[in-house]
C-alpha cells in the first residue's frame, strides 16, 4: 500500500458553474461513486469576501479506490509535473506524511490537464502516504514510487 487515504477538495465561487465543478471532480476518480458509496459531500459556506462559496469533498480510504486513484493520477501527469512534484517534495509533504498537491482548475475543467499550480483557484489534493516506520525519508521513497 502505496497510500491510507486521499482526500479530494474543490471550491466554487458563487460566479462559477458548480455543476460544471462537481462534475469534473466526479470525472476525476476512475470509479463510480455511488457503486463505491464514496460519498461526495458538499458545503455552502462564505468566504473572505462574504460571498457565497460552495465546497465539493470526495475521501477515498478504501485500499482499492486509493490504487485506482493513484493509478489515475500517475497516468495524468506528464513527465515534467512528475519531476516538479518530487523537486519540491520538501515543500509539498507536511509532518504527519500527507503530500499536498494543487492542480489549476481551469485546466482541469477545459482541457482535462493535470497542471501542478501554487495558487488558490484549483482542485485541492492530500495524500496519506503509507511509510513503515512511520518516517519522512520512507515516505519520500514511497511518494518516488507511485509517480515513477
Amino acid at each position: 500500500m502505496l497510500a491510507h487515504s486521499i482526500t479530494l477538495k474543490v471550491f466554487s465561487e458563487f460566479e462559477e458553474d458548480a455543476d460544471e465543478i462537481k462534475s469534473t471532480l466526479e470525472n476525476l476518480i476512475p470509479f463510480d461513486l455511488k457503486k463505491e458509496k464514496v460519498d461526495l459531500r458538499q458545503k455552502s459556506v462564505f468566504g473572505f469576501n462574504q460571498k457565497k462559496i460552495k465546497i465539493f469533498q470526495v475521501n477515498l480510504t478504501k485500499k482499492r479506490q486509493v490504487r485506482l486513484f493513484l493509478q489515475r493520477l500517475n497516468k495524468s501527469l506528464t513527465s515534467e509535473e512528475k519531476s516538479k512534484i518530487i523537486q519540491e517534495l520538501s515543500n509539498r509533504l507536511d509532518e504527519e506524511l500527507n503530500l499536498f498537491l494543487r492542480f489549476d482548475k481551469k485546466e482541469l475543467i477545459e482541457n482535462n490537464k493535470f497542471l501542478l499550480t501554487d495558487h488558490g483557484n484549483c482542485f485541492h489534493l492530500k495524500i496519506n502516504i503509507a511509510a513503515f516506520p512511520k518516517k519522512r525519508n520512507i515516505a519520500m521513497e514511497q511518494i518516488n514510487s507511485i509517480f515513477y
